[in-house]
């Protein structure tokens, strides 16, 4: 399964907490001399917008980050600033689109703002 981390937050009522420890995101494991990429789902947050959420999946969550806050991703350039709220590292790309998947759909939202309240309130 994957770790999940939630992030530091600006926000009045945020906290820091994280879930599991491993590598940071970008990092990635070797096993047997050879290097293993590493995936990861991303949650962000927009702090102009209300509870706005942005998911997405990379292989370098920093770097995505920037390029929606400079306004390089259509779909979000409307929202900057975004913050990241969490992030899961995953084993392979396509267990990190069924996550992302998961957390587009209606549920995966409800998760999403379940995360987020009592994160708020925590």
């Amino acid at each position: 399964m994957e770790n999940t981390y939630i992030c530091p937050s600006n926000f009045e009522n945020g906290f820091v907490a994280q879930l599991d420890t491993c590598l940071p995101a970008g990092r990635e494991h070797r096993k047997s001399g050879k290097r293993v990429k590493k995936f990861f789902v991303y949650v962000l947050v927009s702090k102009t917008r209300g509870l706005r959420f942005y998911v997405g999946m990379s292989e370098s969550v920093d770097n995505r980050v920037k390029e929606h806050n400079s306004g390089k991703t259509k779909s979000t350039k409307g929202y900057r600033p975004w913050e990241l709220f969490f992030f899961e590292e995953c084993n392979s790309r396509i267990e990190a689109r069924e996550r992302e998947k998961y957390y587009k759909s209606g549920s995966g939202k409800e998760s999403i703002k379940q995360k987020w309240f009592r994160s708020s309130t925590g």
